[in-house]
């Protein structure tokens, strides 16, 4: 077989050289792709796997048909994965913030280098697993490394840009957003204001904490007076309380009658003879208004309980009106039962 017309056999190793040849180009060029998608990539989280089989299955695109789905599929996940990934850009005025956003930016595009290289490194030593298909076409079409390493790159690059761009899309429609909410609400309050809402906040607390305190001793109040109650209505709290009885003391008549009565004897029981009565004749004693009854004088309980009393105090004896009298005239004296006069002793 002539040169001009090469066994496919040859084309194939020809197309397996110049591919590795291009994975080789590719990973030195690394360096000088955009740094954005070098970071995109460091954030993305895919390691060297995903982006060897992304390199692969956009190079086994080229033929067409199920391939070429297959690498429209990886490239939409490379692109979903880099969107989830992407912060939206804050500008700040904050030199530290500054510091600290340039350092992390530094450290993604240094990983994003580093897993890319790597990437490219393991699909060279891995070319011979492409379909023999596509490295006999890229050997025929007699493609040189320069041009294949930028189509593998241009093919990897695509997927993650559109990623960065859906990203930064999807951060200004949430920002509009935002910022459409915030016109609505009302205007932020002033220093002043929120010093307001704080004290009055300090005062609603303290409120609170005396209301349950207040509470707390109303609770043991309560519990005091069921303990009481429970002690003098051991029944039940809804059974009828025994009223307990007057300690004020009541007149007892009966006895205050009896009393008096006892009174008025012992004072009859316990006359004395006056020493008028016994100088006077029988005659004269009868006869003297004074002496009321004869020769003894009445008691003075028995005038304080026929109701007579002198202004001054002293027991008086009855008016001669109220004495009985006999047929002559002359007063009948009152005699004590258990007295009897000087004639009748013994």
């Amino acid at each position: 077989m002539s040169l001009s017309n090469p066994s496919p056999r040859r084309l194939t190793r020809r197309g397996t050289r110049t591919l590795k040849a291009a994975y080789a180009q590719a990973q030195r060029d690394v360096k000088r792709m955009d740094p954005a998608v070098l970071a995109a990539i460091g954030r993305s989280k895919m390691n060297s796997q995903d982006l060897k089989h992304l390199a692969h299955a956009n190079i086994n695109g080229l033929q067409g048909g199920n391939q070429e789905r297959v690498a429209q599929q990886l490239n939409a996940q490379a692109a979903a994965q880099v969107q989830a990934t992407t912060p939206a850009s804050q500008r700040t005025r904050n030199p530290f913030k500054q510091l600290s956003n340039w350092n992390q930016n530094r450290k993604d595009i240094r990983h994003g280098k580093q897993t890319l290289q790597m990437a490219y490194a393991q699909a060279k030593s891995e070319v011979k697993r492409i379909d023999p298909a596509v490295r006999q076409g890229i050997g025929r079409s007699r493609v040189t490394k320069q041009d294949l390493a930028q189509l593998s790159v241009a093919q990897l690059d695509a997927p993650l840009r559109a990623g960065i761009n859906q990203a930064a899309q999807h951060h200004h429609t949430q920002a509009r957003i935002a910022a459409a909410t915030a016109a609505t609400q009302p205007p932020r309050q002033s220093a002043g204001q929120r010093v307001a809402n704080a004290v009055n906040t300090a005062s609603r607390w303290k409120n609170a904490v005396r209301d349950g305190a207040n509470g707390a001793i109303a609770k043991a109040e309560k519990f005091r007076t069921d303990y009481n109650e429970r002690r003098q209505n051991p029944i039940g709290r809804n059974a009828p309380a025994t009223t307990a009885p007057s300690t004020s003391p009541q007149p007892d008549l009966a006895a205050q009658k009896a009393a008096q009565a006892k009174a008025v004897h012992a004072g009859l029981n316990n006359t004395m003879p006056t020493p008028e009565a016994t100088s006077q004749s029988p005659e004269a004693a009868s006869q003297s208004p004074e002496a009321g009854t004869g020769r003894h004088r009445a008691p003075e309980a028995a005038a304080a309980f026929d109701g007579i009393a002198p202004a001054d105090g002293a027991v008086a004896s009855k008016p001669a009106t109220q004495q009985a009298t006999t047929g002559q005239g002359e007063a009948v004296p009152a005699h004590n039962k258990h007295h009897k006069p000087e004639g009748q002793e013994r």
